[in-house]
């Protein structure tokens, strides 16, 4: 993220939205050098500064696959949005999911989410992540959640949900 893409006032909003930051799995942002101490603050890292802008690191972000153990149900597109750039939204503990899902799952966890670590990327539209649960849990995926996309699960077709506004899920069993 860059200060052409969005304005000092709109950077700032973004930043303080640090859940939304992890679950997009926004690496770095690059901002004005004024802003790079409020940044810091929040918990992003300063990698370089200049007389042009700052270099930012963020340490919280989620990567590319993750598991999450409770699902904060937000059944309208506004609300979860309103949820997700908001500073309460914690990727790290909760799934915001606007669809119902099969099990139950509560909505605090005392389970942080898991990192899925093993992923096979064939195409930019064909990917496998082995996960293997002792519960059950939400795969969140750190890509659009666009119409199209298909997903199996132990090779038996699975519904993919919107999860935290803009990303893919999929509802997993334990196994």
């Amino acid at each position: 993220i860059s200060p052409e893409a969005v304005n000092a006032n709109e950077l700032a909003r973004l930043v303080s939205a640090r859940g939304f930051l992890d679950a997009f799995n926004v690496q770095y942002l690059s901002g004005p050098v004024a802003l790079s101490r409020t940044l810091a603050r929040r918990g992003l890292k300063v990698v370089r500064s200049g007389l042009r802008g700052s270099l930012l690191e963020n340490p919280g972000r989620m990567g590319e696959a993750w598991v999450n153990y409770a699902v904060r149900p937000i059944p309208s597109e506004e609300g979860a949005l309103r949820y997700v750039l908001g500073g309460k939204f914690n990727p790290h503990r909760e799934v915001v999911l606007e669809a119902p899902t099969a099990r139950r799952f509560p909505a605090r966890s005392p389970y942080p989410a898991d990192r899925v670590e093993a992923v096979q990327r064939v195409s930019p539209t064909d990917v496998t992540f082995d996960v293997r649960l002792t519960r059950p849990g939400v795969l969140v995926v750190s890509e659009s959640a666009y119409p199209g996309w298909e997903a199996t699960v132990d090779d038996h077709r699975a519904e993919w949900l919107r999860a935290d506004y803009l990303l893919r899920g999929v509802e997993l069993g334990p196994g």
